[in-house]
């Protein structure tokens, strides 16, 4: 896979789909790497009694996957610079999250190229989330000044704007009153 550069992307242009099983596994992995305990991800039990349809993937996990996808999209020497996400449903076992996005404008801020993405999850109900993400050329010096690099690339994350509009979910106040 090549990394695509900022003269290889149109507004407008349709990114591929990804189709992504999450699983039990999945969200064991995500609760561990993210050291995010919180019982909703990773006890059904608990997940079912606070009024969810069962565990659920956490936030960061989906910034993750809406990284991934970006990414992906842009290839192997990319990243981006700002994403938003805003989670409006869940994401549970046996659900198959379909990522999907679309380039919304390609624009020049500051003599940066810039790029933003629209992307949205769903799931058989519906959709769980959506996000968007900006991804900068490397730079808007000539090549000769890029450091070696081909044209323009993708580069480094700065910041998070996340929201949550997800009424169903009744979690407790603390983690403390999480504890069964």
């Amino acid at each position: 896979m090549e990394s695509k550069f900022w003269e290889d992307v149109e507004a407008g242009e349709t990114l591929p789909v990804l189709e992504f099983p999450i699983t039990v596994k999945t969200l064991i992995l995500a609760v561990c790497g993210t050291r995010d305990l919180m019982p909703y991800h990773h006890d059904p039990e608990y997940s079912k009694s606070v009024g969810n349809r069962d565990m659920f993937v956490n936030t960061m996990f989906e910034q993750a996957l809406f990284g991934r996808y970006a990414t992906d999209f842009a290839g192997p020497e990319s990243d981006f610079r700002e994403t938003g996400l805003q989670m409006l449903n869940q994401l549970c076992p046996g659900d198959v999250a379909r990522i999907e996005g679309t380039v919304t404008e390609k624009l020049e801020e500051g003599g940066e190229k810039r790029i933003k993405l629209q992307i949205s999850a769903t799931n058989h109900i519906g959709i769980a989330a959506t996000g968007t993400a900006t991804a900068p050329s490397s730079a808007a010096a000539p090549q000769s000044q890029s450091r070696g690099w081909r044209g323009r690339r993708w580069t480094c994350i700065r910041r998070f704007r996340i929201s949550r509009k997800n009424g169903s979910a009744k979690s407790p106040r603390s983690p403390r009153e999480a504890i069964p």
